[in-house]
C-alpha cells in the first residue's frame, strides 16, 4: 500500500466515493481506468459554476493541484483531457467556443487503497 499525505487521502476519498455503494467501477476489460461516470472535471475550460473538483468540495485551488500532481506521479490517480464546446447560448454569455476539459479519476490500486483505510 501506498503511503499518502492527509491531503493526498481528501482527493482519494472524494475520487472513491464517486463509484457506486462502495465498488470499484470500470468499463474497461483490463479494469484499469475507472467508469466514465467516476471521473471529476480539474480544469473546467467552460467555467461552468460548480464543475470543477475544487468547487463542488470547496478546496483551495492552489493548495490541491500541488496535492493532485503528487497522486499523479504515484499513479494513484488518472487524468484525462478532451477539448469541448460551449452552447450557442453560453457563447453569447461570453463563454469560449471550445476549451479544455482535464478530469481525474482515481486509479484501481487506490481506492482499494483508500478502502481498506476505512474512507469509504
Amino acid at each position: 500500500m501506498e503511503k499518502y499525505t492527509n491531503l493526498e487521502i481528501e482527493i482519494l476519498t472524494i475520487l472513491a466515493k464517486e463509484h457506486y455503494e462502495g465498488e470499484w467501477m470500470t468499463e474497461d476489460w483490463e479494469e484499469i481506468s475507472p467508469h466514465v461516470d467516476t471521473w471529476i472535471l480539474t480544469t473546467d475550460g467552460l467555467k461552468q459554476k460548480n464543475s470543477t473538483i475544487f468547487q463542488i468540495n470547496n478546496l483551495d485551488p492552489k493548495v490541491y493541484r500541488g496535492v493532485i500532481s503528487s497522486l499523479i506521479k504515484k499513479d494513484a490517480i488518472l487524468t484525462d483531457e478532451y477539448d469541448a464546446g460551449a452552447s450557442f447560448q453560453d457563447v453569447l454569455n461570453g463563454a469560449p467556443i471550445f476549451a479544455t476539459m482535464v478530469s481525474i479519476g482515481i486509479s484501481k490500486g487506490a481506492y482499494y487503497d483508500i478502502k481498506k483505510m476505512g474512507e469509504i
